[in-house]
């Protein structure tokens, strides 16, 4: 996954971790984020901030090509994420739920858990006319 940043910093997922690539003056491997290995999604708000779901369904938040945070919750795995236009963090999780969250730069808030009915695992989520 592929994902570029408020500061036009590209965050791409790879099975050693985050690369962050610069393209100021050609392109630059500004930094390798450890940590955050197989990011199958990535989903970029206007603060900077990057949210990232693993292949093994964790949820980390980075900012300024460093990991901030994971996002932990008890017998929960992730499965998609996207930023709405008002930063509100949609994560999809593997037993059909939909998390949002208030991302802050210390930690995030849950706002709620939208059931999907009779899905499974949320694959991406798209946003029509501000809704999910």
């Amino acid at each position: 996954s592929i994902v570029q940043s408020a500061d036009g910093d590209y965050y791409i997922g790879t099975s050693d971790g985050m690369a962050v690539v610069c393209l100021r003056n050609g392109i630059m491997l500004s930094q390798t984020i450890d940590g955050v290995r197989y990011a199958q999604s990535l989903s970029a708000d206007r603060k900077g901030n990057i949210a990232a779901v693993t292949a093994e369904g964790s949820l980390y938040i980075l900012n300024d090509q460093k990991l901030l945070y994971e996002i932990p919750e008890k017998d929960l795995k992730y499965s998609a994420c996207s930023f709405d236009a008002d930063g509100i963090l949609y994560a999809g999780t593997t037993d059909g739920r939909v998390v949002t969250y208030n991302i802050s730069e210390d930690n995030a808030d849950k706002v709620r858990e939208i059931p999907s009915g009779d899905f499974t695992t949320i694959n991406e989520i798209y946003f029509m006319e501000e809704n999910v």
